[in-house]
């Protein structure tokens, strides 16, 4: 049933298929990962070259583990794939700043760049604070 989520355009028939899978197993959303999905949308939509989409996909997971994703508690799980997903986006944003700044753009441009990086700095650091407050709640 997992793979009909893989189609790029599923049929009535996966989406109803879909449907009766999440009723028969109600516990089936927790094989499905929004911040997954939502990181693998980040990272396609970049200018990066495939090769580099592979790294910033495993970097993803890596960060994931690294904060104990597979030990965590649910609520925990959650939070740290939104850091995560967080740092992925810091990480795009990084990379679109720094080919703009290099070349001679204009210092609107150069603002806007300055200002997107600084708001997916400010997403990250809230998103660790968060992690960080729960896991010493814990």
């Amino acid at each position: 049933m997992l793979e009909l989520m893989d189609k790029k355009k599923p049929t009535a028939e996966d989406l109803k298929a879909m449907k009766q899978g999440f009723s028969a197993l109600p516990d089936l959303w927790r094989a499905v990962s929004l911040a997954s999905n939502a990181a693998s949308r980040a990272i396609e939509q970049t200018n990066a070259t495939p090769e580099a989409r592979v790294w910033m996909k495993a970097n993803y997971e890596g960060q994931k583990r690294a904060l104990g994703y597979a030990q965590a508690a649910p609520l925990e799980q959650g939070l740290i794939e939104h850091a995560a997903l967080c740092w992925v986006r810091l990480q795009t944003v990084e990379q679109s700043y720094s080919n703009v700044i290099a070349q001679n753009c204009t210092l609107a441009l150069a603002d806007y760049w300055e200002r997107r990086l600084s708001a997916a700095q400010r997403r990250y650091l809230r998103a660790c604070e968060t992690l960080a407050r729960d896991s010493a709640a814990d």
